[in-house]
């Protein structure tokens, strides 16, 4: 991801962060000073991600095959009547009735996944603390989470969930946090019984990720993998720890990726691209029958007496034709 190539906070010494964020770790931010971050930094959450009703619901209608159903129920109909008149088959109305249950069918499966999704994300931003012990003005104190900005001095311990980026400073020698929230956890869409129950080859039970051991030094160039940064939702399984926050809200990183995924997509997946190709295909091809089933109609109902005309032209002619052979040739012709 670009947003996390161009941080270096995990590169950056703790004394330089200090200045970089003028803040003294032994003292922390003075209470003029945590106000002033919080009107310029805003509130330590996520913004929640936008939500166009009206276009959602046209996706659960119409994405994928949705538009072929719709428009091949359509088509059936049509058949049915006014194309089937006088005698219109049956067979024409089951298909249609059928060909809508599976339009609805299919539109209430996506928007059961689309609601899935956002259960999920709902319910990792709730892990989120709602207090955290803070060094403010030379004094440990208990604050909102909130309420905590770039440059404050977090304290973290045992049991503690991150409430926003930091970079350690102190960390305690069996300092470990589990990142299963960034990394993945199936513990969200499986009963407590099955993760009680099963375990992995590392021996952990299933929905339980490694805990990762902390340090003060930056082991990766990768700002998402080096161990020297605690990262907003993540877990403090043992030890304690002293950080200085370096991002809060919409700039951590699960604010980075919360916020990616609520954007709208400006590019179609290799999956996407296949399955507008075909729509479009059958689109054509049903366009194509739409013409000659409405030229058969349009002939065939609205021209009767031209083809009573030309049947009647037929007959004559025959009769003529046959009044025109004279008597006895048919026998001599036989013979």
């Amino acid at each position: 991801m670009p947003e996390f190539e161009a941080i270096d906070w995990h590169k950056t010494s703790p004394e330089d962060i200090q200045k970089r964020l003028k803040v003294d770790s032994a003292r922390g931010l003075s209470s003029g000073d945590a106000e002033e971050r919080l009107k310029e930094h805003g509130m330590n959450r996520i913004s929640p991600l936008p939500n166009p009703w009206f276009w959602k619901i046209m996706g659960y209608l119409f994405k994928g095959f949705g538009s072929i159903l719709f428009v091949g129920g359509i088509l059936v109909f049509i058949s049915w009547r006014p194309l089937g008149d006088p005698n219109p088959a049956v067979a024409n109305l089951a298909l249609g009735i059928v060909l809508v249950a599976v339009f609805i069918i299919q539109a209430a499966f996506n928007a059961y996944q689309d609601w899935s999704s956002s259960r999920v994300m709902h319910s990792i931003t709730a892990l989120l603390p709602e207090s955290c012990h803070l060094i403010r003005g030379g004094a440990q104190i208990e604050v909102s989470a909130t309420e905590i900005v770039p440059g404050d001095i977090l304290l973290l311990k045992a049991g503690n969930k991150i409430p926003a980026d930091v970079r350690y400073l102190q960390i305690s020698h069996d300092m470990t946090v589990d990142r299963a929230v960034l990394t993945g956890d199936c513990s969200l869409c499986h009963p407590p019984d099955f993760w009680r129950t099963s375990t992995n080859h590392h021996g952990l039970r299933l929905g339980e990720s490694k805990p990762i051991k902390s340090t003060t030094e930056s082991t990766d160039d990768n700002y998402l993998e080096t161990r020297c940064i605690g990262l907003q939702g993540t877990y403090c399984v043992s030890g304690s720890a002293t950080g200085i926050v370096l991002a809060t809200g919409d700039s951590t990183v699960f604010g980075q990726i919360a916020k990616l995924a609520g954007e709208p997509k400006t590019t179609l997946t290799t999956i996407e691209k296949d399955i507008l190709r075909f729509v479009l295909l059958i689109f054509a091809i049903m366009v194509t029958w739409i013409v000659i089933l409405a030229s058969v109609w349009y002939v065939d109902f609205l021209f009767p007496l031209t083809r009573l005309k030309m049947a009647n032209d037929g007959i004559l002619g025959a009769d003529g034709f046959a009044k025109s052979i004279p008597t006895g040739s048919a026998c001599r012709l036989s013979s």
